[in-house]
């Protein structure tokens, strides 16, 4: 009852709300004359207000003299349905009977009463009889029940009740006869509980449960026939058994009101057919919209988005994949409503995503709508969705060189913008380029422009050139690749003015820089030219920022520096450096040897050590029978093989595969008869291979395993 209002005339007004009607209680108004009194609580029935609104009320008093002032409005009221108990369940149906226990189903109220059902209670009695018994304590929740503890032979009826807040219901309509005789039938049961979704002018989807009785084999599909109402001519919706529980069905007639009916198939044929459904009719709802699937432009996120036409108390929003609730967002799912829109949203998208999206809208007049997403629209959606989240920095310039005084290669790119917070990488074939003295890395803002300026360009840089830039969200990459004549080229001009910059300054310098030489006796040396040289120059050999002490000093005087690399072999790869210097300033050469350069090196030897293999000699131990091939060189990463007559040999406990810098080795543990045979060795290169056999067998072999016999 809203507060007193002091007016020339004082009235209070109170509401009580009932269906969809509100009851105006007010106090009667002074008259203005006569003696004070009240006349007596006053009512009005406002009819027409709407479930769901809010409204405020006031009131005016009238008499002979006119019209008095407004009173209070009354405090806000949301005009609710009123609260009764459901309607009765209907359209009982038997499931499964084992001869003991029957299964039922039943469709729920068509009215709820303005509350959600909560409890059902099911009563059952002999065909034939009038008194009805409970069955169960407490109700059953859910529409399935197994009736349990029947008489195998007899015949029952049931019947059901359902229950809200504000009580039990009517009972049902009682159920047909049902014998209590086992299912023993190889088809299926029956379907059950047909619902509607997605209802359009000529289309709508059905859905449905699977049978609780199988059959003698497992359900592989499903046929959907509907008839109209009022008519028993079924039609089969699908001409192939579906194997989902759902099924779209086309081709209806507008406004045209029809039952479905679903029947399971196994391979024993189809099985019973469902209840036929509630009537539906093909009509879609006033202002339906359909499901809109988009990317996102900032997020990158797939988005599916959907329009209510239609919001009620207690509406809510129902998203499904393939007709199934979805209910796991582990995987990055998101829903978001707000108001009468709902989007489901995919954060992490991947191909698994592809499939029917429904989305229905509870307490309403069956709004729904759906969208299919297939695997070439997903893949597309995914590619534009990498695009958004890995935004292209755009650039004015690719990747490009200039040569700098000294020599010195300067490769710079120009980015339409960065801001400060850019991170760049340069790369030269895959390998990341430091920018630590003496090479130089840097960028300006201003510009867009990004450098790096390495300040010895030799050789060893032929291939490709790459600088990859992120800012931000935004990333680019361009690369140059200088091989052939351009790399030639590149390396003249940069040679040329490293020269006159030395020149000029008249300060000691490598004329050639460090290159590595594999002579005809397999010696592997680091050869070198320095020039402008004076008697207190310095030179320096390094590996690994280390230095090395040659067993014989440099003869500066010559111009040529030599460093010998004693039995070369993985061991000895590393970053080679030489220095030259003296109080003019100072030079600098390295190498690094591994990767194409070891490999080179190594295909050389092979090449030299594989002309000068030796025949094959044994070599009896107190251990075995050894065969060596002597040669110029030897080393394990060199591609040697051995054999067995056709069999290639490894290294193992029977065969110990080794050698030294003169000579490789094979040798076998304890020779038995079946080692004896024709062994090979074979030394390969990139150009040819060089193959040396020797027959281990007959009087050679016996001669060989009495001396490993003597040995041992």
């Amino acid at each position: 009852m809203a507060r007193k209002k002091q007016l020339s005339k004082e009235k209070r007004v109170a509401i009580i709300t009932l269906r969809n009607e509100a009851v105006l209680c007010c106090s009667h108004c002074y008259s203005g004359a006569g003696p004070d009194k009240y006349k007596g609580l006053k009512k009005f029935v406002v009819s027409g207000l709407k479930t769901g609104e809010t409204y405020v009320f006031r009131v005016q008093a009238i008499n002979e003299l006119g019209l008095s002032d407004e009173s209070q409005e009354s405090a806000p009221l949301t005009v609710r349905a009123a609260l009764t108990t459901p309607s009765a369940p209907y359209d009982i149906a038997l499931l499964n009977c084992d001869g003991r226990s029957m299964v039922l189903n039943w469709k729920k109220p068509l009215q709820s009463g303005g509350a959600e059902i909560k409890e059902y209670y099911v009563d059952k009695r002999r065909s034939g009889t009038s008194m009805w018994r409970e069955i169960h304590i407490p109700p059953v929740t859910e529409r399935l029940y197994k009736v349990e503890g029947l008489t195998e032979g007899a015949v029952y009826q049931f019947h059901v009740y359902a229950a809200n807040l504000a009580g039990l219901g009517p009972a049902s309509k009682h159920s047909d006869d049902f014998k209590c005789e086992a299912w023993t039938m190889p088809e299926p049961g029956p379907a059950y509980d047909l619902t509607f979704c997605e209802v359009r002018d000529n289309s709508l989807v059905v859905e449905w449960q699977k049978p609780v009785y199988a059959g003698s084999e497992p359900i592989t599909g499903y046929h959907v026939e509907y008839a109209k109402k009022g008519t028993s001519d079924w039609k089969t919706a699908n001409e192939k058994t579906v194997s989902h529980r759902f099924l779209k069905v086309t081709g209806l007639e507008v406004g045209t009101c029809y039952l479905f009916r679903v029947c399971a198939v196994n391979a024993a044929g189809v099985g019973m057919a469902s209840m036929p459904s509630d009537p539906v009719t093909a009509k879609a709802v006033e202002g339906s919209q359909e499901v809109s699937c988009t990317v996102d432009g900032k997020s990158g996120d797939i988005v599916l988005s959907f329009e209510s036409c239609q919001m009620n108390e207690g509406s809510r929003f129902i998203w499904k994949k393939n007709y199934k609730e979805i209910t796991d967002f582990s995987k990055g799912v998101e829903i978001k409503t707000e108001g009468s829109q709902s989007k489901l949203i995919f954060k992490n998208a991947d191909k698994e995503d592809a499939g029917t999206y429904s989305v229905s809208v509870a307490r309403t007049n069956g709004v729904s709508s759906s969208y299919t997403i297939s695997t070439e629209e997903l893949e597309k959606m995914l590619a534009l969705s990498y695009d958004i989240r890995h935004p292209i920095i755009p650039l004015k310039s690719e990747l490009a060189y200039k040569i700098l005084e000294r020599g010195r290669m300067r490769f710079w790119l120009q980015a339409e913008e960065i801001s400060s917070k850019v991170t760049y990488k340069f790369f030269a074939n895959n390998k990341e380029l430091s920018g630590a003295d003496p090479n130089k890395m840097g960028h300006d803002v201003s510009t867009g422009i990004i450098e790096f300026i390495m300040d010895h360009f030799t050789e060893e840089n032929e291939g490709t050139f790459t600088c990859q830039i992120t800012d931000g969200g935004g990333k680019a990459q361009s690369s140059l690749v200088l091989i052939g004549d351009a790399f030639k080229a590149a390396l003249a001009e940069a040679d040329f003015q490293r020269r006159e910059y030395i020149r000029v300054k008249e300060g000691p310098h490598f004329s050639e820089f460090l290159s590595l030489h594999v002579g005809d006796d397999c010696s592997v040396t680091l050869v070198c030219k320095v020039a402008n040289l004076k008697k207190e120059s310095e030179f320096h050999w390094y590996k690994d920022n280390s230095e090395i002490i040659p067993d014989v000093k440099p003869d500066l005087s010559s111009g040529v520096c030599k460093l010998l690399i004693k039995e070369f072999s993985l061991k000895t790869t590393g970053m080679y450096k030489a220095t030259i210097s003296d109080d003019r300033g100072k030079d600098m050469s390295q190498i690094d040897i591994s990767g194409k350069t070891f490999d080179e090196a190594i295909n050389k030897l092979s090449q030299l050590a594989g002309a000068s293999a030796a025949e094959l000699v044994i070599k009896c131990t107190a251990t075995g029978i050894q065969l060596q091939c002597h040669m110029k060189y030897y080393t394990s990463e060199m591609n040697i093989s051995w054999y067995h007559s056709e069999h290639k040999l490894t290294h193992s406990d029977k065969t110990m595969i080794g050698g030294t810098p003169a000579m490789a080795t094979m040798e076998v543990i304890e020779p038995m008869e079946k080692d004896k045979g024709a062994y090979s060795i074979v030394i390969t290169n990139s150009e040819s291979s060089h193959k040396r056999t020797l027959d281990l067998s007959g009087d050679v072999y016996e001669k060989a395993y009495a001396e490993f016999q003597k040995l041992k």
